[in-house]
């Protein structure tokens, strides 16, 4: 490798597919699930899906705040197609019910970096707090930001 170790490490972690994200819940027992990347065609099937052109966004920006802002503008059903993409290419047999009920179960600060892997293979800063959107449409089985901040976390690759 012409680059050093270190420093290649972090290539191959950019150029992964699929990314592994593991948290503990309120009773200590440790998960793990894995987030594919979505392809430009993943996202074209969204905009079709949902009329919201979420390629076009990602790659305008946002007016030079952090593209994650963009998800304080995603309803609670486009973050739940977008997860479903994702993990329907690592567990194709995976219904769309069960994406709702695994994602509700997350830490809202997981499951927005497994969002920001899927959308554009990064690990931004993640917000730990939900919008005030997703606060309502999520709080049944889901978290609040100061409950899920203090779990343990981790995105691995």
């Amino acid at each position: 490798m012409a680059v050093d170790e270190k420093l290649g490490r972090l290539i191959n972690k950019v150029r992964s597919k699929v990314r592994s994200f593991k948290w503990t819940d309120d009773d200590g027992e440790e998960f793990e699930i894995q987030f594919a990347r979505l392809t430009l065609n993943d996202c074209i099937e969204l905009d079709q899906e949902t009329g919201r052109n979420i390629f076009a966004e990602l790659a305008e920006g946002t007016g030079g705040e952090s593209r994650t802002s963009l998800f304080r503008t995603f309803s609670w059903e486009l973050q739940r197609k977008v997860a479903f993409k994702s993990l329907r290419k690592v567990y194709p047999q995976i219904t769309e019910t069960e994406v709702g009920e695994i994602i509700s179960a997350m830490p809202q600060d997981v499951f927005w970096a497994a969002l920001a892997f899927a959308l554009w293979g990064a690990g931004p800063e993640v917000p730990t707090a939900p919008s005030p959107a997703a606060a309502t449409t999520r709080s049944s089985g889901g978290t609040s930001g100061s409950q899920s901040s203090s779990r343990r976390t981790r995105a691995t690759s």
